[in-house]
């Protein structure tokens, strides 16, 4: 049971990736100027720039912002959009 577990837990880690590396590709083309399609949504220095310059989309987590901008309020909408 143990393995069977193990298994579904792997699969499923993996379906969730290829989901959300095929989403970046997707916003990579709307949100030119954060290369999705290079960082995939991680925290690079680039993205936390591009955050700073041209503001959240609203793909980015809130908890994410704040970290980024180091806890300055940030608007519910992008400037993006």
């Amino acid at each position: 049971r143990s393995s069977d577990l193990s298994s579904s837990i792997a699969g499923a880690s993996i379906i969730a990736k290829v989901a959300r590396d095929e989403l970046m590709v997707v916003l990579a083309k709307k949100y030119l100027n954060f290369l999705f399609e290079k960082n995939f949504g991680y925290g690079t220095a680039h993205h936390q720039n591009a955050i700073i310059i041209f503001g959240p989309t609203r793909q980015h987590r809130k908890l994410f912002i704040r970290k980024t901008l180091n806890n300055r309020p940030v608007d519910d909408l992008s400037k993006q959009e």
